[in-house]
């Protein structure tokens, strides 16, 4: 059965569309540039389907993206931390497991740091605490060339050369995928933004058991990148795949 869509409102006025399913612990998924919580279920079946036989999943798409209300491109990290704030509210979880995917990071970290009574565990997925830490990497140096320019060559490049999808067909429907979930504009905002983002500071302040996951096929962050911040974590556990 696919989930219902269902709407919190953020303490600025901005409408977050979100799921919910399965029983058992709270997790809370972080990943606010480019969502689509009604196609990631159609997209990713087995995923999300794992992770609601074990817990109480609940994704949301953050501002500017999605289901939620795009005429709000405030991409801050105070906004974003808003975002999540608004979906934890309205569920009124008290106790839950938060993680970070890419880019949802630093958001997951900033909230586990504001609120560490409230959050059993952290995972960070392909994350990074500064944006500094990734910025020279070829992957990031090319996307930046690319933003400005054509949003159709753009979207396919970002698919299959710099995320490397190999697939013809999943290539293609993640091109759609993200024409529908983001507006050019919006991306674009969202990027230049996460260059600001540092929550370095507030790594070593982390009390929950942390697990820090690194892809040695993701073009974005680095295997050192992902083995600091694992370091820098006090009670972390880091893990390569792929």
């Amino acid at each position: 059965m696919e989930p219902r869509v269902q709407y919190a409102k953020s303490s600025d006025g901005v409408s977050i569309a979100y799921c919910a399913i399965g029983e058992g612990l709270p997790l809370f998924t972080v990943n606010p540039c480019v969502s689509h919580v009604q196609l990631e279920w159609q997209l990713y079946p087995q995923f999300y389907g794992a992770l609601a036989r074990s817990f109480r999943l609940i994704w949301y798409d953050s501002r500017g993206t999605g289901l939620s209300q795009r005429d709000n491109l405030d991409f801050s990290l105070a906004a974003r931390l808003r975002d999540l704030t608004a979906v934890i509210d309205r569920t009124k979880t008290e106790t839950f497991v938060v993680a970070g995917f890419n880019l949802g990071a630093p958001i997951a970290i900033a909230y586990a740091a504001q609120a560490p009574d409230h959050i059993s565990h952290l995972i960070v997925v392909d994350g990074w605490a500064k944006f500094g830490d990734v910025a020279e990497l070829p992957a990031w140096q090319a996307e930046r060339a690319l933003r400005g320019n054509d949003w159709r060559i753009y979207t396919e490049t970002l698919a299959r050369v710099l995320f490397g999808i190999e697939d013809e067909a999943l290539a293609k429907e993640w091109v759609e995928y993200l024409r529908v979930a983001i507006d050019p504009e919006a991306l674009r905002k969202s990027f230049s933004a996460l260059e600001e983002y540092d929550v370095s500071s507030l790594v070593a302040s982390l009390a929950m058991p942390t697990l820090v996951i690194h892809s040695k096929w993701n073009r974005f962050v680095s295997a050192p990148v992902a083995q600091r911040l694992a370091a820098d974590t006090p009670l972390s556990e880091f893990l390569s795949s792929g």
